[in-house]
């Protein structure tokens, strides 16, 4: 998602055709909505793992990817930004996700 072309896509796509940043768009079509928890599947690095959390939009997240890398990252990278209580990662086989209860 990182890809500025592929970036454009997803903000034109969800956030109704205005170009929006699709947290944007949820805060405005919703304002004041919020979740208990929530489940990321391919979160990557967790940069938008850790927008949810820094705009309280969820309490909670369980985030799962392939990459070990990847997670190393987002956990490094959430525990700086004192989120780490907030969101659990894990490492995942998307074609054969076994989700916690």
């Amino acid at each position: 998602m990182a890809h500025p072309l592929v970036r454009e896509y997803i903000n034109e796509s969800v956030g109704g055709g205005q170009g929006m940043w699709p947290l944007d768009w949820f805060q405005k079509a919703y304002p004041g909505r919020r979740f208990w928890n929530a489940m990321s599947i391919g979160c990557g690095t967790g940069a938008l793992e850790r927008d949810l959390l820094q705009r309280n939009l969820v309490d909670r997240i369980d985030a799962c990817d392939a990459s070990v890398q990847s997670l190393k990252i987002a956990r490094e990278t959430a525990a700086t930004e004192a989120l780490a209580e907030r969101v659990h990662y894990f490492e995942a086989d998307f074609n054969v996700l076994d989700l916690p209860t």
